[in-house]
């Protein structure tokens, strides 16, 4: 959805770039609670934005959002001009839909494979309930009456 910042020195070049920014430090909260976000990915430096690192993560908590922190976020030494934040950044996007593409794969195959078990076992299930209606009385299924 977009990047959090404050307002910096190095503001103006990052609107430039193409990124979107969401909203700042104080905004997030309410942004938080008005988006739909699944993951938030924190990329600050530790050492000297530590309270908001952990302001943001217990928000994360509170609305149920993953976390997550990029493990080689002090690593700066990346070749090209300008180019080692941009290309991680791009790298963790096509991570992300990858992830999502895997998770919605498995859900189809999930699916699919459970209906086909229940296709499969369908003629045990008629058996067991025919045989559990010869032998006893009442209903072959038992159904309950809910609250409500």
């Amino acid at each position: 959805m977009g990047f959090v910042d404050q307002e910096w020195s190095g503001l103006t070049a990052f609107r430039q770039s193409g990124f979107d920014l969401a909203c700042d430090f104080a905004s997030l909260p309410v942004f938080l609670r008005t988006n739909v976000v699944d993951e938030v990915v924190v990329t600050l430096p530790m050492r000297s934005f530590h309270s908001q690192a952990s302001e943001i993560a217990a928000l994360c908590e509170e609305q149920g959002i993953v976390i997550r922190f990029i493990s080689n976020l002090f690593d700066l030494k990346k070749p090209g001009p300008g180019g080692g934040i941009r290309r991680r950044l791009a790298d963790h996007a096509l991570h992300g839909w990858t992830r999502r593409l895997a998770v919605v794969f498995k859900r189809v195959v999930d699916i699919v494979f459970s209906l086909g078990v229940i296709i499969l076992l369908l003629p045990l299930f008629v058996l067991a309930a025919a045989l559990i209606k010869l032998t006893s009385r009442g209903p072959a299924v038992f159904v309950q009456k809910g609250w409500g």
